[in-house]
Formats: structure tokens, sequence, C-alpha cells
């Protein structure tokens, strides 16, 4: 015996679900989609964002900060490499806030709770 439900059915009882159990409905939707279809699970946003999340910090301007603030901590810098560490750590600063704005983005279309 099969049974068979019409998509009205369906949106009839979703309907019914608090938050926490639609989400849940909603995932568990998308992973059969993926499984029938090969269709991606991320959508394009999603997908740039992460992108962009999990880009790095230039790795020779890291090297470099790290660097001068090694040289700092000895009190070794000389005025134009204190005004080279003051932007490169400005530079830092705006990845990581960037960064953190993209974190905030995707947890807001998945619907999630940002935690720090």
């Amino acid at each position: 015996m099969s049974l068979q439900a019409s998509v009205s059915d369906i949106l009839s009882t979703a309907k019914q679900l608090d938050t926490q159990h639609l989400d849940e409905l909603l995932r568990e939707l998308n992973i059969l989609r993926v499984q029938k279809t090969g269709a991606p699970i991320l959508d394009k946003a999603e997908a740039q964002l992460l992108q962009n999340i999990n880009l790095g910090f230039d790795k020779e301007k890291w090297e470099r900060l790290q660097f001068l603030d090694w040289k700092s901590e000895f009190d070794v810098l000389s005025d134009e490499e204190e005004k080279e560490a003051l932007a490169l750590a400005e530079a830092y600063e705006g990845y990581s806030v960037e960064r953190l704005k993209n974190i905030g983005h995707l947890a807001m279309l998945r619907n999630s709770k940002l935690s720090l």
C-alpha cells in the first residue's frame, strides 16, 4: 500500500509546525532534493557568502604584520615600520569586520542564531 499526499496536504500540515520543526522539514526536503536530483544544497547567495567567509587575509600581509608586532614588543620599530604596522592592522581589522558581516548575513539566510 502506498501513501500519496498532495502538495496542498503537505503544506496544510507544514503550516501547523512551529519554526524549529519547519526548519527541520526544510533541511530534510533539501537533502531529499539533492539525493534525487543532484541539485546543489546551497543557493548562489549562500555559496558566495561562504566563499567570502573562507577567504583568508593575505598571507604576506599577515606574516609582515606578525613580524612588525614582534618587533614592536622589543621597541625596535622605525617610524616607517610603525606606520606600516598600523596600516596592516587596519587592513586586517577591515577584513575581519567584512568576514563577520558575511557570517551574520549567512546566519540570517539560514535563520540561525549567531553567537560569539
